[in-house]
């Protein structure tokens, strides 16, 4: 029987660029302890070997810092000061699990050392780890929790797991007596006031605090994106050309008129704009994904496939381009080498839980149950309590045939969110499958007072009712189930066994002979057949 597998979806272009780029600004860069409140440090850091090694990042040199730094641990290799700054510079390096390393080796000596639960919260939250991320962002608070910009992480973390609501709670928290300079969550908050259909307070918040000698690229961008939403096209061009001005390297602001022109309609000119950034010998990885994703929305795959491959080609060290390359294979059902990039992807981000998801997808697209489950126990173990990817993981279990497992998680996610109303219907399916239609139609009822107006919800409870002998419900509910879904073979025959059961027959040879010109292929289709000439 079809059942309604929910799957997670991700929009395309949702503050990517903001999200990326804006504060915590490069967190693992800071300088181990320290925060936008100078007299809020938590320690010095030493003088010497440490300090120089900090300046060298500072100017972009992390190789040479990195070395300096492993050449003091071996004179003091109990120096927590050095781990952290250590594991910052690798994470920048791109060397996460190194990094991961030696912050935990801070932690050990130093178990007050908040600012290396940050770090090891920053590398966890940009591997899509949310669970991790937030139990190390929390010890932070605890050991600190004076400190804003552990509700600035917990915000973003919210952010990005699409707990809006919680997100916009962290960050007026961490606003709550901050001076009236204090912009960093200002920004940040004002970008999800935006994002949530709330540009009219974005704009209050900002507008006092940024004016054009504020020489933040990412203020103006966050300020005019709210001018945006707000269909304010002179105010935004303002801000971006701005944002331009302060930040021409990054290609951001120019990223940020595309989108306008894009938005008044101008297509002509946003291709234009784009085309100059590409036109660039050297563009910011993050610009080149969003100008790719921009392409996929429009439905330019060559010109998206075309920024995916540029951005994989010159960041090869950087999972984030072989996992575009996967996606937009994947979008154009070149399976094969949609698993070969994201294979690439998953060796450079092994912990990584989107590219294990997209593998996922992938293996399944493919009909390979078995390579789909494994990668999706991985997403399932960084992120043990996501209902979601629980659920997904157990249609899995289902689709190849293991109804015990897919049956457990099921009840896994209910007891995680009680009103799922795809585990509720799957698990009334299989439960009718075993022959306690009673229970079964139980959870198919609450599937439905969870999920009314869905067809394989409402297919599901007027098959079993048929199940129990209980016609005239199965054939209300077949009935919307079909009107719903017109186009979808097994709902369709469905109905026609409900009205074959009512003695119906003219009208359960049209629903049977509908369904058959719709596919010859569906797990009833011969049932379907053999029923259609009986009939006749």
């Amino acid at each position: 029987m079809k059942r309604s597998h929910q799957r997670l979806s991700h929009c395309l272009f949702c503050g990517l660029l903001l999200l990326a780029a804006r504060a915590p600004a490069l967190p693992l860069t800071e300088p181990p302890g320290q925060n936008e409140n100078t007299n809020e440090a938590l320690m010095v850091l030493p003088m010497g070997t440490l300090s120089e090694a900090q300046t060298l990042l500072n100017a972009g040199r992390t190789k040479a810092a990195i070395e300096k730094i492993r050449r003091f641990l071996k004179t003091q290799p109990a120096s927590a000061p050095a781990h952290e700054l250590l594991g910052a510079a690798l994470a920048m390096e791109g060397k996460m699990d190194e990094a991961l390393k030696h912050l935990q080796r801070a932690i050990e000596i130093d178990p007050g050392q908040s600012s290396a639960y940050t770090k090891i919260g920053d590398i966890h939250l940009a591997r899509g780890n949310y669970d991790e991320a937030r139990r190390f962002f929390l010890e932070a608070r605890k050991i600190n929790p004076r400190e804003r910009r552990n509700y600035q992480r917990l915000g973003l973390l919210d952010e990005r797991a699409g707990r809006y609501e919680e997100a916009i709670g962290n960050y007026e928290k961490g606003l709550h007596g901050a001076p009236p300079d204090y912009v960093g969550i200002k920004v940040n908050l004002a970008d999800l006031y935006t994002r949530t259909g709330q540009a009219g307070k974005a704009v209050a918040l900002l507008k006092d605090v940024i004016d054009d000698s504020y020489r933040d690229a990412i203020a103006h961008l966050v300020l005019g994106n709210a001018y945006l939403a707000q269909e304010n096209y002179g105010h935004a061009e303002h801000e971006f050309h701005l944002a331009d001005e302060l930040d021409p390297d990054s290609g951001r602001g120019q990223l940020a008129l595309a989108m306008l022109y894009r938005k008044r309609g101008d297509w002509k000119k946003a291709d234009a704009t784009l085309q100059t950034l590409l036109a660039r010998k050297k563009i910011n990885p993050v610009v080149l994904d969003i100008v790719g994703t921009v392409y996929l929305e429009e439905g330019k795959l060559a010109k998206a496939e075309q920024s995916f491959r540029r951005l994989a080609d010159e960041y090869p060290e950087l999972a984030l381009g072989h996992y575009r390359l996967g996606q937009i294979y994947g979008a154009e059902r070149r399976y094969a080498e949609s698993i070969t990039a994201l294979k690439k992807a998953a060796r450079i981000s092994p912990q990584e839980s989107r590219i294990q998801k997209a593998l996922s997808l992938a293996y399944h697209r493919q009909g390979d149950y078995a390579r789909a489950i494994e990668a999706e126990q991985q997403v399932v173990k960084l992120n043990p309590t996501h209902s979601g990817e629980l659920f997904y993981l157990a249609t899995l279990y289902d689709e190849s045939g293991d109804s015990r497992k897919s049956m457990a998680l099921y009840r896994k996610v209910l007891e995680l969110q009680a009103g799922h109303a795809g585990a509720l219907n799957n698990l009334a399916v299989l439960t009718s499958r075993q022959g306690n239609i009673k229970e079964a139609l139980k959870l198919a009822r609450e599937a439905l007072r969870q999920a009314p107006d869905n067809p394989f919800v409402l297919d599901t409870l007027g098959w079993i009712a048929h199940q129990a002998g209980d016609d005239a419900e199965a054939l209300a509910h077949l009935e919307k189930a079909t009107a719903r879904a017109p186009d979808k073979a097994p709902l369709l025959y469905h109905l026609g066994v409900v009205q074959h059961a009512l003695k119906d027959d003219a009208k359960a040879s049209a629903s049977l002979q509908r369904a058959l010109e719709i596919s010859t292929q569906f797990e009833e289709a011969e049932a379907a057949r053999a029923l259609l000439q009986k009939i006749r």
